[in-house]
């Protein structure tokens, strides 16, 4: 039966300050800018690379090293050069976190709804992968509430297409529409389009 229960899909939230990077955890979600759409993407999905199969068979020693694992992919599957990749930010801020997933994860999907993602190196915390917000936060207190919400209706929007059916929030169309997210017209559908796959399977099964 779908869930719209958040800790069913995620392990724990963790704050980002708690962890130190290149020792607790990396960055693994690259970005390129595409100059058609005018937007930073995933270098996943425009250069066509699997970064988590990548990882899956060789293990960079730096996040340096994992840049330019990506970028000598990105070349050649892109037959571009040279190829420019970044890795999405980590907001210095204490209301950051890391949430750690209990499935694995989609770069691309979570990078086009404002989600970096990251891989766990110290065994402390486990081997997931994580997903962190990296757009700023508002100073202004009711502002950063704002951000906040806004920060969990993108959350439930990736779990809603990344788990296909398992995750589904009932009221998630309302707050897309209250928070009035900024998003392209292209994720609009898709998000939409999942929202009708799991409306209609809890029509025709309803016990699922």
């Amino acid at each position: 039966m779908a869930s719209n229960k958040l800790f069913d899909f995620v392990e724990e939230v963790v704050p980002t300050q708690k962890l130190t990077e290149g020792v607790d955890f990396e960055i693994i979600s690259y970005a390129t800018y595409d100059p058609v759409e005018f937007e930073l993407i995933s270098a996943d999905k425009y250069f066509g690379i699997d970064t988590l199969a990548m990882l899956a068979s060789r293990s960079p020693r730096s996040t340096k090293a994992l840049g330019k694992m990506i970028a000598k992919e990105a070349a050649r599957k892109s037959g571009r050069i040279p190829v420019h990749v970044v890795p999405t930010p980590l907001p210095d801020s204490p209301a950051t976190s890391f949430y750690i997933l209990k499935n694995t994860a989609d770069i691309s999907l979570a990078l086009s709804l404002g989600f970096g993602t990251a891989r766990l190196l110290n065994p402390k915390y486990g081997r997931g992968i994580m997903l962190y917000y990296f757009l700023p936060y508002e100073e202004d207190p009711e502002e950063f509430i704002e951000d906040l919400l806004e920060e969990m209706v993108r959350l439930k929007c990736y779990l809603q297409m990344a788990e296909k059916g398992a995750f589904h929030e009932p009221g998630l169309e309302e707050a897309l529409e209250a928070t009035g997210l900024i998003l392209t017209p292209t994720l609009v559908s898709r998000i939409y389009a999942a929202l009708d796959r799991s409306k209609a399977e809890l029509h025709i099964f309803p016990n699922r």
